[in-house]
Parts: structure tokens; sequence; C-alpha cells
């Protein structure tokens, strides 16, 4: 039998800080478009569910086109079953509210909901699935309150943050003890919340796990995205690996243009980081210009951008450069920062190396520019 566990897809996102209506709108078609081609590749794949660990939409005003869209996805897969629990971004589910729910959706409520999974193919195989939807108070008493069969392949379903121990997490609304959950015979405890595949064990029997977010949607969200597939074999027991499935890698890159003497050289670079990272037509990628270029270097901004958009969706420039400073030319400069090099210079106890330091530092502080010591 397989399964899928997934979370944290935030559909519908709003995407108004960094992009315009258009991007905004790319961006949130790329998240739904993801979770589609999740839903195909579990039809074809034989995977009998999908477990959708909270924070599946990003609020809980969702515009009724996404909704529509996750709504047929769930009718178009009548032979797979869709766990589903609210997180905190979506706190009460949007799904098929006043229409009648498909017998392959089952809503965790604010109780524990159990459902007993049978898989159609292999008559021995079958898992027993208890979640929880978030209730925004702590998760401490209806962790206390599980209970279930040792005999079974159990699979809890939660949304939060895993932590060592209760003591000072009663009033936290996300933290979920791992020592109440020992020794409760539970073989999988899929999480959502964590936007990064995590894991690690409960007890002797079970392990917790994220797989991160579908899709990243920010360059705080870098690296592969996807889901976990698990396996349930009679007689071997659960086991899961991570797929990477997002359509598109988010990369935040740097490069360090020290030297350049003209744009097309630091270009040249930018290109060479960007294939060594592995960056894709789809991807997101957001490069930081560092170092120090020639004196008479002054980069094209629009150059830059173009050879960067030439070779992925969406390509920010940031830019850290700094012109290489040359002290000797400012000897003879009848103005302010004429006069503090000749000051500095002058100040015989200061060692070369020192007086280099102290230069630049002024002279960008003269320029205006951040200064970090």
């Amino acid at each position: 039998m397989k399964l899928i566990h997934c979370s944290d897809l935030h559909l519908d996102s709003q995407f108004t800080a960094h992009y315009s209506p258009e991007q905004a709108a790319r961006h949130r078609a790329r998240l739904l478009h993801t979770f589609l081609r999740m839903t195909d590749y579990a039809r074809d794949e034989d995977v009998e569910a999908i477990l959708l660990c909270g924070d599946i939409f990003d609020t809980q005003s969702v515009r009724p086109e996404a909704v529509r869209a996750v709504e047929q996805a769930v009718r178009r897969s009548p032979g797979v079953l869709f766990f589903y629990l609210c997180g905190n971004h979506d706190p009460r589910c949007p799904l098929f509210e006043g229409e009648e729910t498909p017998e392959n959706l089952i809503l965790a409520g604010r109780e524990w909901t159990g459902y007993t999974l049978r898989s159609r193919r292999h008559p021995r195989s079958a898992v027993r699935i208890t979640g929880l939807s978030w209730t925004g108070q702590s998760p401490i008493p209806a962790l206390r309150q599980l209970s279930l069969s040792p005999s079974a392949v159990n699979i809890v379903l939660l949304h939060g943050t895993v932590t060592a121990g209760s003591a000072g997490a009663e009033d936290s609304a996300d933290h979920i003890p791992l020592p109440l959950l020992k020794g409760k015979g539970i073989d999988y405890l899929a999480l959502g919340h964590l936007h990064a595949p995590a894991e690690g064990r409960i007890d002797g029997r079970g392990v917790y796990v994220y797989p991160g977010c579908l899709e990243g949607r920010g360059y705080d969200e870098c690296g592969d995205k996807g889901f976990m597939l698990i396996e349930v074999t009679p007689g071997r027991g659960l086991d899961h690996r991570f797929i990477p499935f997002a359509g598109s890698r988010i990369h935040d890159l740097e490069t360090d243009c020290t030297g350049c003497t003209d744009t097309w050289e630091i270009a040249r670079r930018m290109r060479a980081v960007m294939e060594k990272s592995g960056c894709g037509r789809q991807d997101l990628v957001r490069m930081t210009l560092t170092g120090e270029a020639d004196p008479d270097c002054t980069p094209a901004r629009g150059i830059l951008c173009e050879e960067g958009a030439s070779r992925c969706s969406d390509f920010e420039l940031v830019s850290r450069l700094h012109s290489a400073l040359n002290p000797e030319a400012y000897l003879g400069d009848l103005s302010l920062r004429g006069e503090f090099v000749r000051a500095v210079l002058a100040d015989s106890a200061l060692p070369q190396e020192e007086a280099d330091a102290v230069i630049r530092c002024g002279l960008r502080a003269l320029d205006g520019e951040e200064v970090l010591l």
C-alpha cells in the first residue's frame, strides 16, 4: 500500500509583498498546478491515500476558483482517500461547504478522527489513520487521550512543532511534546507546520516526519521541495522516502565580482554560478553581487537582469558590490575625502593593512554606504 504525506501547500497565497499582480497570479497558479500534478501522480502510481497535514490553504479566505480546483481533483480521484486536517493558516476547512462531501474525503475534526484504510490491491494490508485538526489551543489534553491499537499499523496526523519535553508547553497551541506520544503504538507521525523536511524517533517503534512544503514560496524556502511516499508492506512494516516534486526550485545565490572590469565579466560569473547550482528554466533565482569590482567598472543592471532572466522563470538582482578603493588616488584631492585619506596615511602607528581597512570604511561612510565592523 502506498500513501502520500504532504503539508503546507499554502494554496492561494497572496504574494503581494514583492510581486506585481501578474507575477502573484503566476505564483498562485504554480502552487495549485503542483498540487494537481501530485493527484495525477497518486492515480498513476497506485497511491491509495493522500494525507494532507494542514495549511493546505494559506488563509481562511480563499478564492472560489482555487477551492473548486481542489474539490475537482478530489472528485476526479475516487480511488484515492484524501485525509485532510486543518492547520493554523486554514483553521476551518473551506472544502465542500454546503455540498455533499465525497466518500473519498475524510475531514479531521477538533477531536480525534479515525479511519481504517484497507488496501484494495492487497487485502492483508491495512492502516489505521488518526488525525486531529488545529484548534488554536494546546494539544496536550488530546495527546494524553490518544488511544491506539498496538496490533494495528498506526499513522497519526498532527500540525505543529515537536518538542523534547512538555514542561512550559501547556499554553502553546503549536507544541507537540514527544514524551506524551511515546509508547502509544504510533508507527508514523505525519506532521505539518515546518517548511523543510525533517524527521526523528518517537520511541523504539515509531518516527515523526515533516515532508516540508510542496512548493517553495520565497527565498527562505530554497532547495528540493516535495512529499513523503509511505509504503506499507505486510510482514515488513512501514517505510518512507522523500520525493522531490516541486515544479520550480528556489535559489538564493551569490556571485563574487572581485576584480571584474566590466558588466559582461560579471554576467559570465553569474552564469557560471547559476549553472553550478543546477538552475532550471522553471526556477526562481535571487542573485546577490558581492566583492569589489574595478573602480572603473559600472555594472549595467539591465544587462545583468537580462542575463539572469534568460536562464530562469523569475530573477531578482541584489547588489552589495563595491568599487575597489585606491587610497593613493585621493592624496591630491582637495576634499573631505582627500583630507581623511591623508590623515590616516600620516599616522605612522597604523600598520598598512589596518590603514587600508580604516580608509575603506571611512570612504564608504562618507559615500553614505553601510559599514559593517
